[in-house]
């Protein structure tokens, strides 16, 4: 038995990696890496991890993947900036029956919401596995903040006001 035998087609593989290079140029290798950003007295790093839950079953039904990867990202950006962290990069993890067009629109997605975040892209996997749905995502962002800029919640007081925005659609968390 061969990877393709068992639905694993490693040369569709390398040619999805190949088309995310002219979209990414930081892709490639089995990690990624950058330097900490210049100016910082104290750093602190923070880190978050989240998916998208059942919205990918929209998707599905609504035969449109465009916008979850930006959800994706959206999740982990808002775990992580809830802190006063501002985000440095995202990795993604998708696991697909196979690779085809609503991956490619799902990491086109995951590239707009980076580029909204202002943050880059540094890596993730994309893994051909049997399943019985078609996709799963996870996210994982990192940010950074000064050490006495963290927002902990220890200063909320009576009187506080909190500030509430209109949604602009259906998101993963309301």
């Amino acid at each position: 038995m061969d990877y393709k035998t068992s639905g694993v087609d490693i040369e569709k593989g390398r040619e999805f990696v190949e088309e995310l290079k002219t979209k990414i140029p930081t892709i490639g290798g089995f990690n990624g890496m950058m330097e900490i950003p210049s100016g910082y007295e104290k750093p602190v790093l923070v880190s978050g991890a989240d998916g998208v839950g059942t919205k990918i079953n929209i998707c599905r039904i609504g035969f449109d993947y465009t916008t979850i990867g930006q959800d994706l990202v959206a999740m982990c950006v808002n775990d992580v900036i809830c802190s006063g962290a501002k985000p440095l990069y995202f990795l993604d993890y998708i696991s697909t029956k196979t690779l085809d067009n609503n991956v490619t629109q799902i990491v086109d997605g995951i590239i707009e919401g980076c580029r909204i975040a202002e943050m880059q892209l540094l890596g993730g996997e994309t893994a051909e596995h049997f399943r019985a749905t078609d996709y799963d995502l996870a996210g994982f962002c990192t940010g950074i903040v000064e050490k006495n800029e963290i927002v902990d919640g220890s200063n909320i007081r009576a009187g506080d006001v909190v500030i509430g925005i209109e949604r602009s659609g259906l998101h993963s968390n309301g």
